[in-house]
């Protein structure tokens, strides 16, 4: 382990840092990786689902 950190690169120690951040905003917001993923899902295309009556058009899903 030191030995890694003693030869780690900078582009290495920044992706690790952004990984570690955006699970810990996941888990501190309480989200598991698949609703995390649906609900980015639904921030991209929007609350629009084709060949559903608006009755069932679901809000967040």
């Amino acid at each position: 382990m030191v030995f890694w950190l003693a030869h780690m690169r900078m582009w290495t120690f920044i992706t690790a840092l952004a990984i570690t951040v955006v699970f810990g905003f996941f888990a501190w917001m309480g989200l598991t990786l698949p609703v995390a993923f649906r609900m980015a899902r639904v921030l991209l295309v929007g609350p629009h689902r084709p060949r559903l009556p608006r009755w069932k058009q679901r809000d967040y899903a």
